[in-house]
This record gives structure tokens, sequence and C-alpha cells, in this order.
């Protein structure tokens, strides 16, 4: 279901977001542009990766101390929590500062 979630989000923003970056652009730059912004999504989905890893990483070192005695599933619970309210907190900070730039344009 959560994926569903992410699923319906994505594809919402990345259709609109494609659509207002590609309209400003006169036409000669139009190919150029959409390969930098592809490559700068694929690069942001690898950094985040690994900074997920880092962060779930953390938490499963936390939680379960040394080796796992039975305690990854709570440990790996705990580092996913984290990396969750982490991603949220990014989303909505984004979110408001697009508000913010979308109300200084008008």
């Amino acid at each position: 279901m959560l994926g569903l979630l992410i699923g319906l989000g994505m594809g919402n923003y990345w259709s609109i977001n494609n659509h207002v970056i590609m309209d400003q652009l006169e036409d000669k730059y139009r190919g150029f542009s959409s390969g930098m912004l592809e490559t700068t999504r694929q690069m942001g989905h690898a950094m985040s990766s690994g900074i997920a890893a880092v962060v779930m990483s953390f938490a499963l070192d936390q939680d379960s101390g040394h080796g796992s005695h039975g305690q990854g599933m709570d440990a790996l619970y705990s580092g996913t929590q984290t990396l969750l309210i982490i991603a949220v907190v990014m989303a909505f900070t984004a979110f408001l500062l697009s508000l913010i730039k979308g109300r200084n344009e008008t």
C-alpha cells in the first residue's frame, strides 16, 4: 500500500515538474535539459539509497550492540522509522519552500 502511495506521488510530481521545466526552455535546449534532469534524478536516487543505508546502519549498530542476538527486527524498524522521519521533514521543508517561491513570483 505504501508503495502505491509513493508511486502515485512521484508520478504526479514528475510529470508536472518536467512539464514546467521544459515549457520554460527554448526548443534547442530541451534535449540537453531533459538529459540533465534525468541524470540528476538518477543521482538523487543513488545518493538517497546510500544515505538510507548509512542511517539504518547507525540504528542497527546502536540498537543491536555487538552481534544480532535476535534484535535485528527491532533495529531495522528503528532505522526505518528514523529514515522516514528525516524524509518527511525534508519533503515538508521542500513543500514550504516551493510555496514561498511561488508567492514571490506572483
